[in-house]
């Protein structure tokens, strides 16, 4: 994950404070660029947010200095996740490492699962709630008009498309799919299956088409794809916890049904589809997940780095004012081969 390089030098005061390794006046300021290998204005930016924070106090004659150890329980600030954040199993566990995270921004991290929803239908109710930023999956550009009113920092997760007021951390997920592509390129696999959920508010289904005709235009290969959607609300309505087995028996029913099966598959699905889907699935798989299992190639990704991501974008958006220039913020994800 990439963290700037004045935040990466703040973070390190910070420590070196609360650990009270240094203390009194600072050394100058090109001192500390020699120091840290950093150049001065890029000190300064790190300063004046240990300054914010209470922890510097900064004189245009006199130098910096240190103003004493922060209480370290202390969080004056309140950052709200809105959205499916379900999705990740050790839901408490990543609760507990994301107030770890954001404990030295003196912010405190808070969850509300299916928020997204819950506000989506009265905006407004959201101006009552208590939080100083907010960080949402499925962001609605009325929920974000409501945000934007309370002059309050927020952040767009997992690539909530057609809202270019804000910014936004997503996987590289072209990077990574790519890599996938490649993989069956070299194993000479032309007939591709691809499968996932529906899912209209992302459009990830047409980005995922569209990433895999821009790799065969790159490669010189004629696009022999199979796309094998379903909707995951409509199946767990219809059948339980039984959708995930027979999500997977509908995928190969269909690709059994063409003229020629696929030689190979990505799946962008949750660890028990694919588990099902390998089952019935001679060919070669891989699949998107935050699992590790056997015998199944994946792209793997984490949703703890996401979040840290978009945590460190607000907290940079709360301390030094909501940027004219929104970002566009991609974490890594990891294409992992193991053999079938």
């Amino acid at each position: 994950m990439f963290i700037p390089v004045y935040r990466e030098l703040s973070e390190k005061l910070h420590q070196w404070i609360v650990s009270e390794r240094i203390s009194g006046k600072l050394p100058g300021v090109v001192q500390l660029g020699k120091q840290f290998g950093a150049n001065p204005a890029t000190v300064v930016k790190a300063l004046k947010i240990l300054e914010k924070r209470g922890l510097l106090e900064i004189s245009p004659s006199s130098g910096s200095f240190v103003h004493g150890r922060p209480d370290s329980d202390k969080c004056d600030h309140t950052v709200c996740i809105l959205g499916n954040v379900s999705f990740s199993r050790g839901h408490d566990r990543l609760l507990d490492l994301l107030n770890e995270f954001a404990a030295p921004y003196h912010f405190r991290v808070i969850i509300l699962d299916g928020g997204g929803q819950m506000f989506s239908s009265h905006p407004w109710r959201l101006a009552d709630f208590p939080a100083d930023a907010f960080a949402g999956f499925g962001l609605t550009q009325n929920l974000l008009s409501v945000i934007r009113a309370m002059k309050k920092p927020v952040i767009s997760l997992n690539a909530c498309f057609g809202i270019p007021e804000v910014s936004s951390v997503d996987f590289d997920w072209n990077t990574g799919i790519e890599a996938v592509f490649r993989s069956f390129r070299q194993a000479d696999f032309r007939r591709i299956g691809i499968v996932m959920f529906d899912n209209p508010q992302y459009h990830f289904r047409e980005r995922m088409e569209f990433f895999y005709t821009e790799f065969c235009k790159r490669n010189g290969i004629k696009p022999d794809y199979f796309c094998a959607p379903c909707n995951a609300t409509e199946m767990f309505t219809r059948h339980g916890e039984e959708y995930h087995r027979i999500f997977a028996e509908k995928v190969m029913e269909y690709y059994h049904s063409l003229p020629e099966i696929p030689e190979a598959i990505y799946a962008h699905i949750q660890a028990v589809e694919a588990l099902f889907l390998r089952r019935i699935f001679p060919g070669k798989l891989v699949a998107s997940l935050q699992d590790m299992l056997p015998d199944i190639a994946m792209l793997r990704y984490s949703y703890f780095d996401l979040l840290k991501a978009g945590l460190l974008q607000l907290f940079d958006e709360y301390e030094n004012g909501i940027p004219v220039r929104f970002k566009q913020i991609l974490v890594p994800v990891y294409f992992e081969k193991q053999e079938n």
